[in-house]
C-alpha cells in the first residue's frame, strides 16, 4: 500500500466524528466491498472511494490497516467536511494529499533490505525467527513480487521439523505459497509487468516481504479479490481440484471417500466434490463430525468406526474414488474400499517422520498398493504431487549439503496449474468456494503463527501479512 508520508498522521488530530474519503486504486469487487461494511463505495475512473464516518484515531488506523491487509493501494485520504471553516483548515492540512504520489507504486526505489522468516535448525515453533536480509534481485525469467499474503500450513510445520519429503537444509525460509504485486522483472520476462498481481506455489520461501519466482511458476490474480483468501488456492484448493478432476477423473453421481475430511485439503475436496455432484464420505474425528456433515458428506469417526467396513456395506460394495492424503498404513484398506472401476489417489506422507525405518515401511506399503493397482483389472492407483522441486527429488527427508535456494520450487505441471487456476479463481469470485481465513498475522509474528497451527487447523488458514 502506498501512503503519503506524514499526511495520514496529520488527519489524526480529530476530536469529533468526521466523514473521510479513502480512495484506493482499482475497482473493488463485491467480496472486497463486504470488508468495508457500513461505508459507501463509489467506483470511478479506475479508483474506488470508500466514504464513511470515523470516530477517532483508532478507527481510522483500523480502516487503513484493513486496506493494507487486502493488498489495496492507497491513492488519497481526505476529510469530507461539512463546516466551511473546517473545510478551509483541513484543505490546507491535506494539500497535496489528494493527488497521486510520483513515488514508485511499490515503494522500493530506495529499499535495500526486507524481512523474512527463517528456520535455523529443525524443530518446533521456537526455531522460527524473523531477520532483516538483502532485497533479492530477479534473475533471467524471474519476477520479484511484494508479498501481500503468504500461507502458514501443516506442510510448513513438516518443513520446519525436517519431516517433509523435499525439505531444504537450514537455514531456509518457510512458506508454501504467496500472493503479491510484481515490483520488478528480470531479463526475458514477457507475461507480467510491474504492478500486476500474482500468486505462486513456492514449496518454501514465501514467508518474506519480497520474493523472486520464475515467471512460468506465477499465475495472475484479479485485483478485486482478497489476497488472504486467494492464498488458500495454490496449495490447498489446487491439490483438491487436481486429485478429483485430473487424477481420479470423478464424474457426476459417483461416490468419493475423503480421508482427513476436516483438514484444509479435506474441506476443499468436499466443497469441490459437492460442486461436481459427487456423493461424499469423509473420515474425521468425532468432534469434527458436524463440520463434515455441513459440507454435505457422511462423516465417519476414524477412531471408533471401520471406514472399510462402512464402504463395503454400501449397495455398490465400495466407492468410486478414495482420496488419501495421509499415506502409509491407510493406503491398503483405502484400495480395498474401492468398488469395481474405482480409483485411489495417494498424495501425502503425513504419517511419517525423520525415521529412516518408518520411511522404508511407508515406501513398502505404497509400493505394495501401487503393484496391486497395476495388476488389478478393475481398480487403479494414482500417485499425485502438486509441486516440483528445483533441487530434485528426495528419497527420505534430508536436505543436501549445499546452501538452500531462496525459493524451493513451483507447480509440477505449470500448464495444467494455469488452466485449473482460472477455474478456481472463477469459483472464488462466484462464491462457490469459500476459503476460510482463521487469522491474518503480521510477518514479524511468524513464530506465533506456527504456534497456532494445531488449534487453527479446524478453523481456517493462517495468513502472514506485511
Amino acid at each position: 500500500m502506498r501512503t503519503h508520508a506524514g499526511s495520514a498522521d496529520r488527519l489524526l488530530d480529530m476530536t469529533t466524528t468526521r466523514t473521510v474519503r479513502i480512495t484506493v486504486r482499482g475497482r473493488l469487487g463485491e467480496r472486497l466491498a463486504a470488508a468495508f461494511d457500513g461505508m459507501k463505495l463509489v467506483r470511478r475512473d479506475g479508483v474506488t472511494d470508500i466514504v464513511g464516518e470515523v470516530v477517532d484515531e483508532a478507527q481510522l488506523h483500523s480502516r487503513l490497516t484493513r486496506i493494507r491487509d487486502l493488498g489495496l493501494e492507497l491513492d488519497s485520504l481526505s476529510v469530507v467536511a461539512t463546516d466551511p471553516a473546517d473545510a478551509k483548515q483541513k484543505g490546507a492540512t491535506m494539500s497535496g494529499l489528494a493527488t497521486r504520489s510520483n513515488a514508485p507504486a511499490t515503494g522500493t526505489a530506495n529499499k535495500k533490505t526486507m524481512q523474512r522468516a527463517v528456520v535455523d535448525h529443525y524443530g518446533g515453533p521456537d526455531v522460527i525467527r524473523v531477520v532483516e536480509d538483502d532485497l533479492p534481485e530477479p534473475g533471467p525469467g524471474e519476477i520479484r513480487a511484494r508479498v501481500l499474503a503468504s500461507g502458514v500450513s501443516f506442510t510448513d510445520s513438516q518443513l520446519r521439523e525436517g519431516t517433509y519429503l523435499g525439505v531444504p537444509t537450514p537455514p531456509f525460509t518457510p512458506g508454501y505459497e504467496f500472493v503479491g504485486v510484481v515490483d520488478k522483472v528480470g531479463p526475458g520476462v514477457s507475461r507480467f509487468s510491474e504492478g500486476d498481481r500474482i500468486a505462486s506455489l513456492t514449496v518454501w520461501g514465501a514467508n518474506v516481504e519480497y520474493a523472486c519466482v520464475l515467471e512460468d511458476d506465477a499465475v495472475p490474480v484479479p485485483a478485486d479479490l482478497d489476497p488472504a483468501e486467494v492464498c488458500a488456492l495454490p496449495l490447498t484448493y489446487m491439490t483438491a481440484y487436481q486429485v478429483i478432476h485430473r487424477e481420479a477423473k470423478a464424474k457426476k453421481g459417483e461416490s468419493m471417500l475423503v480421508h482427513g475430511a476436516a483438514g484444509r485439503v479435506g474441506v476443499a475436496a468436499l466443497e469441490l466434490g459437492a460442486l461436481a455432484g459427487l456423493r461424499l464420505y469423509g473420515t474425521a474425528s468425532a468432534t469434527d463430525r458436524e463440520k463434515v456433515e455441513r459440507l454435505g458428506a457422511v462423516a465417519i469417526d476414524y477412531r471408533n468406526e471401520d471406514f472399510l467396513e462402512r464402504m463395503r456395506a454400501l449397495p455398490e460394495k465400495g466407492v468410486d474414488v478414495v482420496l488419501d492424503g495421509l499415506g502409509g498404513p491407510l493406503s491398503m484398506p483405502s484400495f480395498r474400499a474401492l468398488r469395481h472401476g474405482g480409483r485411489l489417489v495417494v498424495f501425502g506422507a503425513y504419517s511419517t517422520n525423520r525415521s529412516v525405518w518408518k520411511w522404508i515401511k511407508w515406501y513398502a506399503t505404497d509400493v505394495h498398493v501401487a503393484l496391486r493397482g497395476l495388476v488389478s483389472p478393475s481398480k487403479k492407483v494414482r500417485p499425485y504431487r502438486v509441486q516440483k522441486l528445483r533441487d530434485g527429488l528426495q528419497i527420505i527427508p534430508k536436505g543436501n549439503a549445499k546452501r538452500s535456494l531462496l525459493v524451493g520450487g513451483g507447480p509440477r505441471h505449470p500448464d495444467r496449474f494455469g488452466e485449473d487456476w482460472d477455474v478456481l479463481i472463477e469459483l472464488l469470485r462466484e462464491g462457490k468456494i469459500r476459503p476460510v481465513v482463521a487469522e491474518r498475522i503480521p510477518l514479524a509474528e511468524a513464530r506465533r503463527a506456527h504456534e497456532m497451527l494445531e488449534q487453527a487447523a479446524s478453523t481456517g488458514k493462517l495468513v502472514l501479512v506485511p
